[in-house]
């Protein structure tokens, strides 16, 4: 499926109409762009790009009735931007999450003596 600029602000205005519930054509066309724009080569190397994905989708869908038509007229830039600042959000959470499991297990082996000998 493509995904072309009008008829992203057709569905997101007829979201707008229904409460902000989203139509399933809707819903098919933001996760045809979060599943494009991981398969970007900025990240192909990832082995959260599963995470990256849900995270975009979840916060896209929780969004996009904001997007705002006095401001802009391109939604399909609006959603890129969404998508992006959460696949680095969850890069970053991640490599926290990694640098506290490094130091954590850099300490465990500091603490084991090498020679098996009794320092009391």
């Amino acid at each position: 499926m493509k995904v072309y600029n009008h008829e992203l602000l057709y569905e997101i205005l007829e979201m707008q109409v229904r409460d902000n519930q989203p139509t399933p054509r809707l819903v098919a066309m933001l996760q045809t762009m979060v599943d494009k724009y991981a398969q970007r080569p900025n990240w192909i190397d990832y082995p959260y790009k599963e995470d990256m994905k849900q995270e975009a989708m979840m916060v896209l869908c929780n969004h996009v009735h904001k997007f705002d038509m006095m401001k802009s007229d391109n939604p399909f830039a609006y959603c890129t931007s969404i998508i992006h600042s959460c696949f680095i959000q969850v890069i970053s959470r991640e490599r926290k999450q990694r640098m506290i499991q490094d130091s954590i297990s850099l300490e465990d082996v500091e603490e084991i003596d090498p020679f098996g000998a009794d320092n009391g």
